[in-house]
This record gives structure tokens, sequence and C-alpha cells, in this order.
């Protein structure tokens, strides 16, 4: 799962937030 978040990541910035909420 980790992995996937940090691809996402790349993709929008807003997806590390969530990392980070999760």
């Amino acid at each position: 799962m980790g992995r996937e978040q940090g691809r996402q990541q790349q993709q929008q910035p807003g997806a590390q937030s969530q990392k980070t909420v999760c």
C-alpha cells in the first residue's frame, strides 16, 4: 500500500496529504 501511495504522490501532490493522514 505504501508503494502505491508513493506513486500517486508523483501524479498529484494532494496524495501526499492523504498519505500523512493514513
